[in-house]
């Protein structure tokens, strides 16, 4: 009776709270990576700072630890000076922080609630930052601060020593020099094709000061100033000198090189399409950093050639409370919120690219005939597959059997995620991705590949009319999807036939990387950042995540309905949640 009693109470609230509209949600998406905002170089470490007043440091620029900080304020730039030997970061509201060792923290006393943009030190005895309305606050040892009339409202961005004057730069091509960091004046460069746009950041060297943003200004003296002659519009974030040139980084990976003349830019690849927003060179080790969004970072010997150093994560699962993602180089990342995310270790380099959870376990299968198995997500053993398959995809089905698919001949099955066997395919078949659902498998791949398999053990090829890579398969409201390469969707009821959406290229032109079904929908992923949704797997709606604060343009690979919510993560280890369902979460626990 008490049993009773409780689903009752549960469907009362269910119809009590309202709803999302089921026809446009999920909308809204959040990053659940921090995004770094600034990066320096000094006593022989690399820190960079971020959204959230996150702080990270590295001695080689691949492994970054986190640091206890003390604040959750955004921190926008860092810099280190060498007398007095200190890190120092700003950021909202005022926030000032120093440090002897990038490692311990310091709150200072700003004297302003005015966001703090940029900061420099003149070597001797004066250090300015700068913010929004023309905010400008200077100390004489970084810990005790007073402000100083800039005689402006605009933002100021960043600031910059060199030639024994300080320049700060800002909004609507605003630039300040100062002698002595206390007695400011303004000057028009008037190197911009209307003087409206705005400066973001600006950087000194070899006699020269350089300031970026909507466009690309020079002067020799903080004074007269000149721009790129054909004054193009640009969206650069921030600018170092390397030695012997500049470089700037910028929105949508962004990345120029001042080559042969100050005045001549280079553009260059740092593998991503996502925003950076600061950049660092250490003289010592000719080492340059860049970082961006959703805790990008991105690394170069020589300023040509850059290599991103995040892991991709390529597959993610929900299980009992928790969410599993695992991807490139053995990374496995688990969270319990979806917010705060661990690193596990994996005890492998091979890329894990396919997870699933029955049995209260979670499977996962990769590269190399990678089999691995945990209770928890926490702690992984190794399973012995029987094959050498590099594994794409797995799922498990009600039958009780989990199945492993990959580049082979065979299927791998096993009754308990420990002991496996294969199953032959009669021919070699790429395959990408499987679902379980309707009492069948369901396996897509290379070429339009559809497999489908009522036990895992026997598999049939099935005509799906297209020669597309197919790339996932989800199965909901008694429908199968498949999705692939140049937008493809394919409906099937049963598994056998398939009908493919009309005119894909036209409407969803992306490769569409994953897909998954739950609360009563199916949501993709693609390549270019975006989410598409759809009630009945025919019409779709889709939702560019670029155009939210913080999203990304760099490919999505999978997605999950996890707690209330929907998860996805991709490239650069990006990973995005949606808005909350509206739905209860606890009914399901109840009625189980």
């Amino acid at each position: 009776m008490k049993r009773y009693g409780v689903l009752f109470f549960s469907l009362v609230l269910l119809f009590a709270f309202p709803v999302s509209s089921p026809s446009f949600w999920p909308e809204q998406w959040s990053l659940r990576t921090p995004t770094l905002k600034g990066v320096v170089h000094g006593d022989g470490k690399w820190v960079a700072v971020g959204v959230s007043g996150g702080i990270y440091t590295s001695a080689d620029r691949i492994h970054w630890e986190k640091k206890s900080s003390p604040t959750d304020q955004q921190l926008n730039r860092i810099i280190h000076t060498w007398n007095p030997d200190l890190f120092l970061a700003v950021g909202e509201n005022g926030t000032i922080l120093t440090s002897p060792d990038g490692i311990s923290w310091t709150k200072q006393n700003s004297n302003t609630g005015s966001s703090l943009n940029g900061i420099a030190y003149n070597g001797n005895n004066r250090f300015v930052a700068v913010g929004s309305t023309g905010t400008i606050v200077t100390s004489t040892n970084g810990t005790a601060w007073s402000s100083v009339s800039s005689g402006i409202i605009d933002s100021l961005n960043d600031i910059a020593y060199a030639a024994s004057k300080f320049v700060a730069v800002g909004s609507r091509t605003t630039v300040l020099n100062s002698p002595d960091g206390l007695i400011w004046g303004k000057k028009v460069p008037g190197c911009t094709q209307n003087n409206t746009q705005d400066f973001r950041a600006v950087a000194a060297g070899n006699g020269l000061f350089v300031a970026v943003g909507e466009g690309i200004c020079y002067s020799p003296d903080g004074q007269s100033w000149s721009g790129e002659d054909q004054h193009p519009l640009r969206n650069l974030n921030d600018v170092t000198y390397e030695s012997s040139r500049f470089i700037a980084t910028g929105s949508s990976g962004e990345m120029l090189t001042s080559d042969a003349t100050p005045y001549t830019w280079t553009t260059r690849t740092p593998n991503t399409k996502n925003d950076l927003y600061g950049i660092t060179y250490d003289v010592t080790s000719k080492g340059l950093a860049a970082v961006g969004n959703g805790g990008l970072i991105v690394t170069s010997d020589n300023g040509n050639d850059w290599t991103r150093l995040n892991p991709d994560l390529l597959s993610i699962a929900f299980d009992r409370g928790r969410y599993v993602a695992v991807g490139t180089w053995g990374t496995i990342r688990t969270s319990a919120d979806g917010v705060n995310w661990q690193n596990q270790t994996s005890n492998t380099a091979w890329s894990l690219r396919g997870i699933t959870s029955g049995q209260n376990q979670f499977v996962v299968a990769g590269d190399g005939g990678s089999i691995l198995t945990s209770p928890d997500g926490t702690t992984w053993t190794p399973q012995n597959s029987t094959s050498a398959d590099f594994l794409f995809g797995i799922t498990y089905g009600d039958n009780g059997k989990f199945v492993a698919v990959g580049l082979s001949d065979k299927v791998h099955i096993s009754s308990n995620g420990s002991v496996w066997q294969d199953k032959p395919l009669g021919t070699t078949y790429w395959l990408n991705g499987i679902t379980y659902g309707n009492g069948k498998y369901v396996s897509v791949g290379l070429g339009g590949a559809i497999l489908t398999s009522a036990d895992g053990d026997t598999w049939e090829p099935k005509s799906s009319s297209t020669t597309e890579w197919l790339l996932g398969v989800a199965y909901g409201n008694g429908l199968f999807v498949a999705v692939g390469t140049k937008g493809t969707i394919l409906t099937s009821p049963d598994g056998h036939t398939w009908t493919p959406f009309p005119d894909p290229q036209k409407v969803f032109c992306w490769d569409i990387l994953g897909i998954t079904f739950k609360y009563g929908r199916f949501v993709a992923v693609n390549a270019n950042g975006a989410v598409l949704t759809s009630l009945n797997g025919t019409s779709w709606s889709l939702k560019e995540t670029w155009n939210m604060a913080g999203a990304t343009k760099d490919p999505l690979r999978s997605v999950v309905g996890g707690l209330n919510s929907f998860m996805t993560v991709g490239e650069g280890g990006i990973i995005l949640e949606s808005e909350n369902t509206g739905f209860p979460l606890f009914l399901p626990l109840i009625l189980r």
